[in-house]
């Protein structure tokens, strides 16, 4: 029953992400470096998706932990693979959100996953009639 036990949590993690990945999708999309002007909402969408951002991130780690603490190898190898699988959700969803701002950015530093330096800040004043 280890199995088993173990991979609740993870369907509840899954469950976790998707919700984050589809509230940062639902924040980014009105600010799609297309779009000709901003909405006077950006500022706080780019700042609520950086913090949804950083509660994936945080999920991811904690994911990690309990996966590399699994005492069966077979679970443990599973776990580890979903592991990485999320990471690559997380790293698409940085992308976008980068993606985003980097036109309208000036550079400061922003930290994701410990060691993914990400440096960005918004200059919506600036853009905001370009």
């Amino acid at each position: 029953m280890p199995a088993s036990s173990s991979s609740i949590p993870f369907e509840r993690y899954d469950e976790e992400f998707l919700s984050l990945t589809e509230q940062v999708t639902s924040k980014l999309r009105p600010l799609d470096p297309a779009a000709s002007s901003l909405p006077p909402t950006a500022e706080a969408d780019i700042k609520m998706a950086y913090n949804l951002l950083l509660q994936a991130d945080d999920l991811l780690k904690q994911m990690g932990l309990e996966a590399r603490g699994e005492d069966d190898p077979l679970v443990k190898r599973d776990l580890l693979a979903k592991v990485r699988e999320i990471n690559c959700c997380v790293m698409c969803c940085i992308k976008k959100w980068m993606q985003c701002v980097c036109a309208r950015a000036c550079f400061v530093p922003m930290v994701f996953n410990n060691s993914q330096h990400v440096y960005i800040y918004i200059c919506f004043e600036s853009t905001a009639n370009t």
